[in-house]
């Protein structure tokens, strides 16, 4: 039951970023992220309330809620909106399965700042994840015949993923500090809630109107699905199966996202990936499962 639940999460985080891509690109990245962000600030707090974890929430101490405030910017603030901006440039497979090798960059980073030791499967993982990225990052003959300009953006949008990747990576780094000892939903109740009044306030600087001012209804709904999805279902599924499976087990499979991203954007955004993008995916994936059971 508490693989299912694992691959559930996977999936979920994959159909909310292709809701996202659906969104209309007229609506700049900071618009997106915010009205996403409205249902998990409201959802995370109701979650930790019905579990009675509020006593946790009062227990952490101020060095805990201002590592859990800069996460915000590393992950669902800045690492997101560069995610869908890199969608925009590069398409859904390629970002997402570059940006879905955060673990690594957490590996290291722990290393780094936190001493934790690195063993085989973790240097296994990484060659795998390089070789994975090489591919991915690699264009057919039939896209490499655009203008300049173009294989300009599209190298941007190759490295716009890759800094995902990595905010993503000291984001794991960041929750570590913020939450010690507490819940992930008692970290999450302060985090969504604070990201949401953040990107509300950024998006409201940089175009001077309320975000849900700017869209349709339909546009609203899918962006709040996403939200839904990803930031609220998919983190429940996800802790539900560590509870179940442990962490290892819940990570591995649910590296298996950019691999659900990759059908949902042939099916339903029309991509086509090429051989490389394919083997390279799914390289990917299985070098960020061994990183995750290190």
């Amino acid at each position: 039951m508490g693989e299912l639940v694992a691959l559930g999460a996977a999936f979920s985080w994959a159909f909310a970023v292709t809701l996202v891509r659906i969104a209309p690109p007229s609506i700049p990245v900071s618009q997106m992220n915010a009205i996403r962000l409205l249902v998990p600030a409201v959802t995370t707090p109701v979650l930790m309330l019905a579990a009675g974890m509020q006593g946790e929430l009062m227990e952490l101490r101020w060095q805990n809620f201002a590592a859990l405030a800069v996460s915000v910017i590393t992950g669902v603030g800045a690492g997101d909106m560069l995610l869908f901006r890199a969608i925009r440039t590069v398409g859904l497979v390629r970002s997402y399965t570059i940006g879905g090798t955060f673990p690594l960059f957490a590996l290291l980073f722990a290393a780094l700042l936190l001493g934790e030791e690195v063993g085989g499967f973790a240097i296994a993982g990484t060659l795998l994840i390089v070789a994975g990225g090489a591919l991915v990052s690699t264009r057919s003959t039939a896209e490499e015949k655009v203008p300049h300009a173009s294989r300009w953006q599209y190298r941007r949008g190759l490295a716009l993923s890759l800094v995902v990747a990595m905010m993503w990576g000291i984001d794991i780094i960041l929750l570590k500090i913020g939450a010690g000892d507490a819940h992930p939903f008692v970290a999450n109740s302060f985090r969504m809630p604070f990201a949401a009044a953040m990107m509300m306030a950024f998006a409201w600087r940089v175009s001077g109107q309320f975000p849900l001012l700017r869209v349709n209804t339909q546009t609203a709904v899918t962006l709040a699905l996403s939200g839904l999805l990803g930031l609220t279902l998919g983190s429940f599924l996800f802790l539900w199966s560590i509870q179940e499976i442990g962490a290892a087990r819940t990570g591995a499979l649910g590296a298996f996202s950019p691999v659900f991203a990759m059908i949902l954007a042939v099916v339903f955004l029309r991509e086509r990936p090429g051989w490389k993008a394919v083997v390279g995916t799914l390289a990917a994936t299985g070098g960020v499962i061994l990183v995750t059971l290190r």
